[in-house]
């Protein structure tokens, strides 16, 4: 299924440069891909990896930030450091909710942070399942196994990577499945994305993850609308 959206809707691609290299140029380059078949029917952007990197951004770890639409296709190199998060607060969103797509527009997942009360993040569920974070994926780890909820909100890059190496295996999970003295054992959430893998990720105690039982019907995510549906 394919759903037309206006040419000029914008979308963003964030992808980790270290040390002059670019980090998972094909799983980011099949995202947008993905995403202007669906969104506009056609595809025809050149791949990241053919993307010349400045001398001044060749040493450390850099953020490449791609926007693009059906036509055009911008770039920049950003200085990248990493946000401490100790604690979040589970925020129960509209059924309706749809963030399948990595929209440009973060108006919506900026109102949803504003949520946090006093946390340093939000935890977006929908009902009563653990989706993401207003920026990464996430992670549950007993200390030895690495698991991610199948009820994400928008597939990663740096989550489909670690799913299709085998680092990571994906289960149905509940909010309570968050909470300490869960029946997997789970002690920690790490969250993650293309310019955080496991390794260097924030890693949050599940003593530190708040639930807040108000839903948030409000903030539903529709982030683009659709003018017209056809089969592809």
């Amino acid at each position: 299924m394919t759903h037309i959206l206006p040419e000029s809707t914008q979308f963003i691609e964030t992808i980790r440069v270290s040390n002059g290299m670019i980090m998972l140029p094909h799983l980011h380059h099949q995202r947008m891909e993905a995403t202007c078949r669906e969104t506009f029917g056609s595809f025809h952007h050149p791949s990241p990896s053919t993307i010349p990197i400045p001398d001044k951004y060749s040493i450390g770890e850099v953020k490449l930030r791609i926007i693009y639409s059906r036509d055009e296709m911008q770039w920049e190199f950003i200085p990248y450091s990493r946000r401490p998060v100790h604690s979040l607060r589970i925020i129960e969103a509209s059924p309706a909710t749809d963030y399948h797509l990595k929209y440009a527009d973060r108006t919506t997942l900026n109102r949803l942070h504003d949520l946090r009360d006093g946390c340093d993040e939000v935890l977006i569920s929908i009902s009563g399942k653990p989706c993401d974070t207003t920026y990464t994926n996430i992670i549950l780890t007993d200390g030895k196994r690495l698991v991610t909820p199948s009820s994400c909100l928008l597939p990663g890059v740096m989550r489909r990577h670690l799913i299709e190496s085998g680092k990571v295996a994906v289960l149905p999970l509940t909010n309570q499945d968050l909470l300490p003295g869960n029946s997997h054992g789970f002690t920690h959430l790490l969250m993650i994305n293309a310019m955080m893998p496991p390794e260097v990720a924030p890693c949050v105690a599940l003593e530190n993850i708040l639930l807040n039982l108000r839903a948030c019907s409000k903030h539903t995510l529709r982030m683009g609308k659709r003018v017209e549906s056809r089969k592809s």
